[in-house]
């Protein structure tokens, strides 16, 4: 078995990414043209991604946006795709980090891409994750620790190892309400 060291998955993967950066670009310069649209599906557990608390709800895991007629402020830079939608009626602020994308379909010319999160990221977002986890039992076990006795909580904050800062994967992901 040949091993792969030019990594061309990865490579190829990056090219079609690009692909769909540049085709957003385009509907932000130029608007949609004709009978395109795209349908974009996005990881929403991704680091960086902000959706509403209750887009969330609704979807845990990932969401798939239409982008066709009614959208406004549709911006592609620094990484990001930031778009305003109507979900019943309601207006809604997205902000979606383009390396959470995991597909592209424009039906006109039945063009798409799907893709797969690189592995670097999946391990770091695991990583994040057990650390939030981590830091969250530590502070319930320092809370615990700072009751007094009649009951009041001391202030937790002069028992804190100030020389390291463990960030939840909810600091990244900054929903709004």
């Amino acid at each position: 078995m040949t091993i792969d060291l030019m990594n061309y998955d990865q490579l190829t993967q990056d090219a079609m990414r690009s692909v769909v950066k540049r085709a957003l670009e385009h509907v932000v310069e130029h608007g949609l043209p004709g009978d395109h649209h795209f349908y974009v599906s996005f990881d929403t557990n991704f680091p960086g991604v902000v959706i509403s608390e209750s887009i969330y709800e609704q979807y845990p895991d990932e969401m798939t946006i239409v982008i066709q007629h009614q959208f406004w402020g549709l911006e592609v830079k620094d990484g990001m795709l930031r778009i305003e939608l109507s979900f019943n009626n309601v207006p809604e602020k997205l902000e979606i980090p383009l390396m959470s994308i995991i597909g592209f379909f424009d039906p006109h010319v039945q063009f798409g891409i799907q893709f797969e999160i690189p592995e670097e990221i999946l391990e770091a977002i695991e990583e994040l994750e057990t650390q939030a986890a981590e830091e969250d039992e530590d502070t319930e076990a320092k809370t615990d620790e700072a009751k007094t006795d009649d009951g009041e909580t001391a202030n937790a904050d002069d028992k804190t190892d100030k020389s390291g800062q463990v960030v939840s994967l909810d600091a990244f992901r900054k929903k709004t309400d």
